[in-house]
């Protein structure tokens, strides 16, 4: 595989998920639609959930320091973190069984399949069980 033996989680594989995902995000009709969406849900469409911003976080620096004192799971990063570091965050925030298939096994950390999801929610909309 031109990925490797980590399929879809090498470093390289992922920068570039987190660059179309970024590019789609940054789409006009996509914004607009983002904008709409009700605002306790609106980072459920900016940055959505997804294992590229949890591979490629943007660092937050504190105004006296190069070192950084937060992360921001956006998929904004410039350099990837450790593919263990990524996968301890995203799986002690929860998100296993929504980004990787129900047989991913953590100690081998190889996947053909990755899950991202995008909700857009809108406030005036009558069926409010979604």
């Amino acid at each position: 595989s031109a990925a490797g033996s980590s399929g879809l989680l090498d470093a390289g594989v992922l920068t570039a998920i987190a660059t179309f995902e970024s590019g789609l995000r940054a789409l006009p009709a996509w914004r607009e639609l983002c904008a709409e969406t009700a605002p306790g849900y609106r980072s459920l469409c900016e940055p959505g959930l997804s294992f590229a911003n949890y591979m490629m976080p943007s660092f937050n620096l504190a105004n006296t320091s190069t070192v950084p004192e937060s992360m921001t799971f956006d998929g904004l990063g410039s350099e990837p973190l450790l593919l263990r570091a990524a996968l301890k965050a995203a799986l002690g925030d929860g998100l296993q069984q929504l980004f990787f298939p129900v047989d991913f096994d953590v100690a081998h950390a190889s996947t053909a399949k990755l899950r991202t999801l995008y909700k857009f929610v809108f406030s005036n909309h009558s069926d409010s069980h979604w």
